[in-house]
C-alpha cells in the first residue's frame, strides 16, 4: 500500500467518524508510543494537516517499564520538536497497583492522562494505531478467554474513551497490516523504535503474536484478516441484536449511577440460553465498566444464584460492587458507598396516651379510643410495653394460640433483609409482639375485640 493512498484512508475515515475535526478550533490527539505504528500514523496526520489544515498534537506516556522508554521519549520529543508538533508527555511513577495487574495499572494510567489532555485542549477525539494484527489478536485472545459474545467483535473503529465521556476513540487503521505500516516506514524514511518487550513469551498477547498466529497461519495464510473480518461482521450483527434486545430487557434493570435495581421475575421469565445474553446486555447499560467487562462463566454462576439459589443473600461483582437478592429483586451498589448508620440497640417504654419519637422520625402513640379493635388485650393492660428492633427470641401469638418465632413470620411474609432490620415492635417482657411497623406502616398488629386500646404509627 502507497502512504498517499492510505492517507487517503485516513482521511475518507475522519470525513465520515469525526467530520468536526476539519472545523476551527477542534483537533486530534495522537497516541504515540514510538513504534512504527503509530509513527507512520503520525506521519499521516502531517500530511492531513497540510493537506486540509487538520489540527493535532501528540501524547506520549512514558511507562518506564524498559530500559529503553527513556531514550525513546528523547527521540519522539525531539521529532516533533523540528517539525513544530504539540507534544504532552506524562510519565508513570509505578504506584501501588493494589490488586490489578501491571497491564491494568498501566493501561488506566494511559487513558486517564489522555483524557486528561484532551479535556484541557477542548478537543473531542483521541487518534490510535491499531492495525489488522492487533484485531486479530484481541478476537483469538478473547475467545480464548471466554469472552462475551460483543467482546468478541474486538476493537471498534470508534468507542467511547471512558476516562473522558465526551471524547471517542478513533482508530483508523484497523484494516490495515502491520507489513503495510512498515513497508511506508522504510519508503517514507519514518523513525521508530522496536519494544524489545514484545518478543517475551511471559504476556498471553505476545505468546498469541509469536506462537499461536503463526501456527494458524501455516493452516490458512489469511487467517488474521479472517479473524478481523469476523469482528467487523459480528459488530455489524450485534448493532442489530442491541435494538432486540433492548425491546426485550425493557424495564428488567433499572436505576442510575452506581444503584441499580433487577428484575427477577422478568429474568426469570426469558428462555434459558437467553438469559446470559439479557442479563449482559443490562450490565453494559449500567456504563459501569467493570459489570461490561463481567466474564461468561462468572455471570452463569450469578445466573444460578439469582434463578435457583436462597431467596436473599450478597454476591460480590467486579470492580468493588455488591449485588443482594431479596426474593423477586437484586440491588446492585457500590461496596464502597456510604451506608447508612446502624440504629443503636434501645428500647424505649411506651406510655398510654404519651407519643414517643424514634430516632427514624417515626412517632408512636398509644392511646384509648371506642371503635373497632384494639392491639392491646385488656387482661395485658397494666403490663409494661416496649418499643424496639427485633430480638432473637421475639414470638408472635397467633388467632390458635399457637407461637410463631418473628424470624420465621419475617421470612414466610417475604421481608426483605434490610426492612427486617429496621423495623420496630411492640413487645412485653416476655419477648411477645403486639405489633410491627415500619416507616409510619403497620407490617403485623395484634386485634382484640374487646379491647380499647389503639396503637398509632406515622412518619
Amino acid at each position: 500500500m502507497l502512504f498517499t493512498e492510505l492517507a487517503d484512508q485516513v482521511e475518507a475515515f475522519l470525513r465520515k467518524e469525526a467530520p468536526a475535526v476539519f472545523r476551527s478550533g477542534a483537533g486530534l490527539l495522537i497516541a504515540v508510543s514510538y513504534g512504527v505504528d503509530s509513527m507512520v500514523l503520525l506521519r499521516l496526520v502531517e500530511y492531513l494537516h497540510q493537506k486540509a489544515g487538520l489540527a493535532f498534537a501528540v501524547a506520549h506516556i512514558n511507562h518506564r517499564l524498559r530500559p529503553e522508554a527513556d531514550a525513546e521519549q528523547e527521540a519522539l520529543v525531539a521529532y516533533c520538536q523540528d517539525r513544530e508538533i504539540p507534544i504532552a508527555v506524562r510519565v508513570w511513577s509505578h504506584p501501588d497497583f493494589g490488586q490489578a495487574s501491571y497491564e491494568e495499572a498501566a493501561r488506566h494510567f494511559r487513558y486517564a492522562n489522555f483524557g486528561q489532555i484532551l479535556e484541557q485542549k477542548g478537543w473531542s477525539y483521541l487518534l490510535t494505531a491499531h492495525h489488522l494484527n492487533d484485531q486479530a489478536e484481541t478476537v483469538l485472545m478473547r475467545l480464548i478467554q471466554g469472552s462475551q459474545l460483543q467482546a468478541l467483535a474486538g476493537m471498534r473503529p470508534v468507542s467511547p474513551l471512558y476516562s473522558y465521556p465526551k471524547a471517542q476513540i478513533l482508530r483508523p487503521l484497523l484494516d490495515v497490516p502491520k507489513a503495510d505500516l512498515y513497508a511506508i516506514a522504510k519508503d517514507q524514511g519514518i523513525p521508530y523504535a522496536e519494544d524489545a518487550s514484545n518478543q517475551e513469551r511471559t504476556a498471553l498477547r505476545n505468546r498469541l503474536r509469536l506462537d499461536y498466529l503463526p501456527a494458524l497461519e501455516a493452516l490458512n495464510p489469511n487467517v488474521q484478516n479472517q479473524l478481523a473480518t469476523f469482528a467487523k461482521d459480528l459488530g455489524a450483527g450485534w448493532q442489530l441484536m442491541a435494538e432486540a434486545l433492548e425491546a426485550k430487557t425493557a424495564g428488567l434493570m433499572t436505576g442510575e449511577g452506581d444503584n441499580w435495581q433487577l428484575d427477577l421475575g422478568q429474568l426469570e421469565r426469558l428462555p434459558a440460553d437467553q438469559a446470559p445474553l439479557a442479563l449482559h446486555y443490562c450490565f453494559q447499560q449500567t456504563h459501569l465498566d467493570a459489570l461490561a467487562a463481567f466474564p461468561r462463566q462468572a455471570l452463569k454462576q450469578l445466573l444460578t444464584f439469582l434463578l435457583e439459589g436462597k431467596p436473599q443473600g450478597l454476591w460480590s461483582l467486579p470492580g468493588g460492587y455488591q449485588l443482594a437478592k431479596v426474593y423477586q429483586q437484586a440491588y446492585i451498589y457500590s461496596a464502597g458507598q456510604a451506608r447508612e448508620a446502624q440504629e443503636p440497640a434501645v428500647t424505649y417504654p411506651l406510655k398510654l396516651g404519651q407519643p414517643l419519637k424514634l430516632v427514624d422520625g417515626s412517632q408512636v402513640h398509644l392511646r384509648v379510643e371506642n371503635y373497632g379493635y384494639g392491639c392491646l388485650p385488656r387482661s395485658l393492660s397494666r403490663q409494661s410495653l416496649w418499643v424496639r428492633h427485633r430480638q432473637a427470641g421475639d414470638f408472635l401469638l397467633l388467632s390458635q394460640g399457637q407461637h410463631k418465632k418473628v424470624r420465621r413470620w419475617f421470612i414466610d411474609q417475604k421481608v426483605p433483609q434490610a426492612d427486617r432490620d429496621r423495623a420496630w415492635v411492640l413487645a412485653l417482657a416476655d419477648q411477645r409482639i403486639l405489633a410491627i411497623f415500619l416507616d409510619g406502616n403497620f407490617l403485623y398488629c395484634e386485634r382484640h375485640e374487646d379491647s380499647p386500646f389503639h396503637l398509632r404509627v406515622e412518619k
